[in-house]
């Protein structure tokens, strides 16, 4: 691809609104008329709407599944998934390269916390039981 190069900082995959209205206008697409001229009417605005309201929600860093039980990691200031492979080596995936729907792991929570989180208003002997009990479901236990 030739042409001048993103300016500083820019993301190159990535087109402000003010390059868009340019280019639509450069290439003649768009000619204001009236009382539109300067308005929010341009193309390049009803573009930039629409994409953001069909735009999938961004991916919080952390660890997800796919559908598949394949894991993926979202890095934060990275805007691409790593695909965790069988051996433990990862791979460099794009954003949209990732088959949705994905499923957020989540740790699960230690035997301190599930403690802290019923001993509120609960009477500490119940809650030691019922702690314990949890946490042999947690861990998959058939013991109940």
């Amino acid at each position: 691809m030739t042409g001048i190069p993103a300016p500083e900082g820019a993301i190159p995959e990535r087109i402000t609104r003010g390059e868009l209205r340019a280019a639509i206008d450069r290439l003649g697409w768009y000619e204001p008329r009236g009382p539109e001229k300067g308005s929010s009417t341009h193309p390049a605005d009803r573009i930039i709407r629409d994409v953001e309201r069909h735009r999938e929600p961004r991916h919080e860093p952390g660890a997800y599944e796919d559908s598949e039980g394949n894991l993926h990691v979202r890095v934060p200031g990275l805007n691409a998934w790593l695909r965790v492979m069988d051996d433990g080596t990862t791979e460099v995936r794009p954003d949209d390269w990732v088959e949705r729907p994905l499923r957020k792991l989540v740790p699960a929570p230690s035997r301190d916390a599930i403690y802290a989180t019923l001993a509120n208003g609960a009477a500490r002997d119940n809650v030691d039981q019922l702690t314990d009990r949890i946490c042999k479901l947690l861990e998959g236990s058939d013991e109940h």
